[in-house]
């Protein structure tokens, strides 16, 4: 249901199944729509949100580049807001969290901070 790429449960059986690739809204067309969705989530375009219902309610409905169109980003926070809202577009559950993705517990993270998560 929801993408790994929006945050979702890698090992949970609810959160996994197969999805074909040779049909008409298979597979390969929803790894697009997973992708700009976490790229926008990722980007702050977009809250993450707002990306979870657009792919649990109508992912087919989302447009990706070129003739079919695109999402359209949400309006910029406003002038006074001080810090941005933390979204999670990644989480880490074997790892720890670094930037946008995650490293090895061992390793030190030398990334800004970004849009991963740890999650424990």
């Amino acid at each position: 249901m929801i993408p790994l790429e929006l945050g979702g449960h890698p090992t949970d059986p609810n959160n996994l199944w197969p999805e074909p690739y040779n049909i008409a809204h298979g597979a390969r067309d929803k790894d697009k729509v997973e992708n700009l969705l976490h790229d926008r989530v990722c980007s702050g375009q977009m809250a993450l949100a707002d990306a979870l219902s657009l792919i649990a309610s109508n992912w087919e409905a989302v447009q990706v580049g070129g003739a079919t169109g695109n999402v359209a980003p949400p309006p910029p926070p406003p002038a006074d807001s001080a810090t941005p809202a933390l979204t999670c577009c990644k989480y880490c559950t074997t790892g720890k969290a670094c930037g946008n993705g995650c490293i090895s517990k061992n390793y030190t993270c030398h990334q800004p901070p970004g849009c991963a998560c740890n999650a424990y």
